[in-house]
């Protein structure tokens, strides 16, 4: 623990004490549990949720509680809602990586705040926690129209034959798989893979968001021994070197110390959705940031990461609610404590227009 982190649960756990003791002394008895508001407070932040909201409906009421809940066990990834807070955790001013020091890998994992489901949700966002997506007007929101398509429980698991995952890998092996979006789109994720053939080499990897295991054929093309798969639809694998899971059945094994830790993680078009209420999940302004964050925790020291998100080289933007569009300002919230491996230019430009796919090296945190 850095003396910064010390000093700061240090003074934490007194200001509870302090809170016990007087209560104690003044009434004779032990106080209620603090609420999550009253903690926030302590910690100097304002909590969305206030008594005097009862005139409001309950679906917001709600909503603010579970945000609530979600500030107060992330902690500073979810404080990064401005420029002067970004500013704070940049490596240097001339440096977009950004460093967050204190992750809480044991509550991100164990929150299933994160992962609730909602399909009731308005079409445009409460105007209170519009500031906190918009990174207090950083970033620009379009409005498209509102799908909404559910993914939990409400769709038969699908099934991954073993026959048809040997087909797609010997496909990606001869450059003709098709996979989600073409061929062009997989031959570029298979050969910004293959660039770091030697960290896929007899590794265990996992996979972030995946209805049809085109990203899964292209790794174990390249030598993967193992691939898990976590996708809010369960799915049921039948080749011995892909294993699936959902977020509940992750968030279980972690709890009971099952789950393992990963060699790298791949996400190819799939988190710029987070949060935003498009497939069923519950709003949240920092979904995205707390995927990757996950993902980091599940990391083993020497490991990578390989994301690929919508890019524009000019300007972030919110196309609401199909998906954000990453540029200066989200791209390195985005991978916090990830370290980009290219010196030649950001995650945020290139050659390639669309899904950029960039490679990370795990940061470790003194």
């Amino acid at each position: 623990m850095t003396p910064r982190n010390e000093k700061y649960c240090l003074g934490f756990v007194a200001a509870i004490f302090v809170y016990f003791l007087f209560d104690y002394t003044l009434y004779g008895s032990i106080p209620e549990p603090l609420t999550t508001q009253q903690l926030l407070q302590i910690q100097g932040v304002d909590s969305l949720y206030h008594k005097d909201m009862a005139g409001d409906d309950e679906w917001k009421r709600n909503l603010y509680d579970r945000l609530d809940r979600i500030r107060l066990k992330c902690g500073d990834l979810c404080s990064m809602n401005n420029q002067s807070t970004i500013k704070k955790f940049q490596k240097s001013p001339d440096d977009y990586h950004i460093v967050v020091p204190n992750v809480k890998c044991h509550d991100i994992l164990s929150m299933d705040e994160i992962d609730a489901g909602d399909l009731t949700f308005p079409e445009y966002p409460p105007d209170e926690i519009l500031p906190l997506y918009t990174l207090n007007e950083l970033i620009p929101v379009h409005r498209d129209r509102v799908d909404k398509q559910a993914y939990t429980g409400a769709v038969e698991p699908l099934v991954w034959k073993k026959s048809d995952i040997e087909a797609q890998i010997q496909e990606a092996n001869q450059g003709t798989l098709k996979g989600t979006y073409g061929e062009p789109i997989t031959n570029y994720v298979r050969d910004q893979l293959k660039l770091h053939h030697d960290k896929l080499i007899n590794s265990n990897v996992l996979v972030i968001g995946s209805e049809f295991p085109w990203v899964e054929a292209i790794l174990l093309s390249l030598g993967v021994s193992h691939v898990t798969t976590l996708e809010y639809r369960e799915i049921r694998s039948e080749h011995e070197k892909i294993s699936t899971e959902t977020p509940l059945s992750m968030r279980e094994k972690f709890l009971h110390g099952k789950l393992p830790h990963f060699d790298g993680v791949v996400s190819y078009s799939s988190l710029e959705h987070s949060g935003l209420g498009r497939y069923g999940d519950a709003l949240n302004p920092w979904g995205d940031i707390l995927a990757v964050a996950r993902a980091w925790c599940l990391t083993k020291t020497n490991g990578f990461l390989f994301l690929g998100v919508p890019t524009n080289h000019d300007q972030d933007h919110i196309v609401w609610n199909l998906h954000r569009v990453y540029s200066k300002v989200r791209w390195p919230l985005l991978t916090a404590n990830w370290i980009y491996t290219r010196n030649d230019e950001t995650p945020w430009t290139g050659s390639w227009v669309g899904d950029k796919g960039n490679f990370f090296l795990k940061r470790v945190l003194l």
